[in-house]
């Protein structure tokens, strides 16, 4: 819970470009291809004032202050919750908890990282806890805590009959 506070999130992510093939395109020497040349002549003028690059994968932006205290509140609260959930015996609600830390995790903060890389293994490892309650089928201490009342009951017993007597 104290490490929440301190893993780092991930920066905006800007994919690679993809590669402009039109870049080599050459104006023609006939007239009727005015249209074209015209487009291509345009192109390059505006590529030294402006440039437009095509990416194929979507900007994913970094989140502002206020989503970021959110989102480490969302872990700290999921992580209270698998906390009861051990104390409760209820695996449903421990396994449903990590995995939503692994999953907002994930999605959320620098995978590279270090105290992010050990906050995910230390999910990973809770992820493969067993936190049900499992109880013996039958008692093996039932006989010997018999036998011992059963004797207690006997001194007892046998005590007060030397009592008893003494008194006769």
């Amino acid at each position: 819970i104290n490490e929440v506070q301190h893993i780092k999130f991930a920066q905006a992510y800007i994919p690679q470009p993809l590669s402009d093939t039109n870049e080599q395109e050459t104006v023609s020497e006939d007239l009727n291809d005015w249209q074209q040349n015209l487009m291509i002549s345009i192109k390059r003028f505006f590529g030294h004032f402006i440039t437009i690059t095509k990416r194929d994968a979507q900007v994913q932006p970094q989140l502002p202050a206020e989503q970021q205290w959110f989102v480490r509140s969302n872990l700290t609260t999921q992580l209270l919750m698998a906390q009861a959930a051990t104390l409760d015996q209820h695996p449903a609600r421990f396994n449903d908890a990590i995995e939503k830390l692994q999953l907002w995790t994930a999605q959320y903060f620098d995978n590279q990282d270090a105290r992010v890389a050990a906050f995910m293994t230390t999910l990973n490892s809770l992820s493969q806890t067993d936190v049900g309650l499992e109880l013996p089928t039958g008692l093996s201490s039932q006989a010997l805590i018999s036998n011992y009342v059963t004797e207690q009951l006997a001194l007892k017993h046998s005590d007060s009959e030397v009592k008893a007597n003494d008194n006769d």
